[in-house]
């Protein structure tokens, strides 16, 4: 799955509502044990909601994302645990 949201829709709480819902489905679902994303080195406004919604870096793919003037990133990776009440 990917999710973007438009420019004109940032700061307006929409990234946030969307992840929380996420995170909602999959703790009913007790055959998931954890959420998984990546994102792109230099998405700082990602990463923050990211961690903000508990998921924490587990890895890196050096130079896995190479940008249209040539450019090589880095991809992070990112778990979140599932936190159940039965837990």
């Amino acid at each position: 799955m990917a999710i973007a949201l438009l420019k004109e829709y940032w700061n307006q709480g929409i990234g946030t509502r969307l992840f929380q819902e996420m995170i909602r489905i999959a703790e009913e679902n007790e055959n998931i044990l954890q959420m998984e994303l990546e994102f792109i080195e230099g998405n700082s406004r990602a990463r923050a909601l990211y961690e903000k919604m508990g998921f924490s870096i587990a890895g890196i793919h050096p130079d896995a994302i190479r940008l249209k003037d040539g450019t090589l990133r880095n991809e992070y990776l990112m778990i979140r645990k599932m936190h159940r009440k039965d837990n």
